[in-house]
């Protein structure tokens, strides 16, 4: 079985925005999105901010996976092929992080 990042990355991306859908619907009112040094919330943010995160990510990947694959890019600037596999790990990392701050937000609930 050969190992697919991005096959990864999108099982990733479905999971950050099934997460993101469930953490809205589990929420009432507002969420924190900053703390103080001690950890303490001092400013939140309505609830609609864990819809608005995981898609922005889909956004951001979709025109990524699309700049990646344009033919005319690829022809002008061969580094996009040569760097397919930097890409990748962007992009899941990406992913990864806005998952990692949905969790964030969604704990301190």
């Amino acid at each position: 079985m050969k190992f697919n990042l991005a096959r990864i990355t999108r099982l990733l991306l479905f999971m950050t925005v099934t997460f993101g859908l469930y953490a809205y619907l589990q929420v009432d009112g507002e969420v924190p999105i900053h703390f103080d040094a001690e950890g303490e919330p001092d400013e939140s943010a309505p609830k609609m901010v864990l819809l608005v995160i995981p898609f922005a990510i889909t956004i951001v990947y979709v025109f990524r996976q699309n700049m990646a694959r344009d033919k005319k890019l690829v022809e002008t600037q061969g580094a996009f092929r040569k760097n397919k596999k930097a890409i990748e790990l962007v992009n899941l990392t990406l992913v990864l992080l806005g998952f990692g701050i949905l969790w964030f937000i969604y704990q301190q609930k």
